[in-house]
């Protein structure tokens, strides 16, 4: 990331992602998460290089909107968000007595927040926090506000994990781990890969948005990273293709 610059590819999975049919609660207000995306569509609409993704967008929005749902249906009612870029679900999913945790790089975060406090919606329930995931724990970020580690939580790590260097992300499943209390779940999408990765037009132009691909996963890697932190797979979603397969995962702790 850019240390003063808002996230490009935040911006346009979230332009992706008004475009998608999505659920909907009786307390939520899916008309500002709308109106958060109108926004940068003003801004941003040129953007057209995720257009080649949009099925993968797509995938992970559904997969993570349904687990989401039945969190909440289920009782969970703290939510957080790592990475959580210009995620909208803290206005859609909105709920009386259920707190949003956003994580994210100070840039992004910043932006997003000026502009969901400019649609006039109260934000009372959602706290922001900026954080750097390299150096720093998002355990001790947590720790200083009022999340409850003895509830369970749903946290969403969707569209991060190859941002981060592997030490990183082998730190950020042991971060959550604590965070976890009986019943809580953690929802990702990776990529992982059937050979090694040496050079690709997708990897240049991350590169040369200044937000690159830090870590590639072999197949079968996230499950097992993730057992090493105290976490076990309970729904696992593969899309294959040539060289990689896309997943998107469910994981409780052990």
């Amino acid at each position: 990331m850019r240390e003063h610059r808002p996230s490009i590819t935040a911006c346009a999975v979230a332009l992706v992602r008004s475009q998608l049919p999505r659920p909907q609660i009786p307390t939520g207000d899916a008309e500002a998460e709308k109106r958060l995306y109108e926004g940068l569509r003003q801004r941003w609409g040129g953007i057209l290089f995720m257009r080649g993704r949009h099925s993968a967008v797509a995938d992970r929005t559904v997969f993570i909107d349904d687990e989401t749902v039945a969190a909440l249906n289920a009782g969970i009612n703290q939510v957080v968000i790592v990475g959580a870029g210009y995620d909208g679900r803290a206005l859609r999913f909105r709920k009386p007595g259920v707190r949003f945790f956003e994580i994210d790089h100070p840039a992004t975060q910043a932006d997003k927040r000026g502009r969901m406090e400019a649609l006039g919606v109260s934000l009372d329930h959602v706290q922001f926090l900026p954080i750097n995931l390299v150096n720093e724990r998002l355990e001790d970020v947590l720790s200083k506000t009022d999340h409850r580690r003895e509830e369970p939580s749903l946290l969403i790590c969707e569209g991060l994990v190859r941002y981060l260097p592997k030490d990183c992300v082998r730190q950020l499943f042991a971060s959550m781990r604590p965070l976890a209390a009986p019943g809580s779940k953690l929802v990702l999408n990776s990529r992982e890969y059937r050979a090694p990765v040496h050079r690709s037009v997708w990897r240049w132009l991350f590169s040369l948005l200044g937000e690159p691909i830090r870590s590639t996963f072999a197949i079968g890697e996230m499950a097992h990273l993730l057992g090493e932190a105290g976490w076990k797979v309970v729904r696992e979603v593969r899309r294959p293709s040539d060289k990689t397969e896309r997943i998107l995962i469910a994981a409780e702790p052990l």
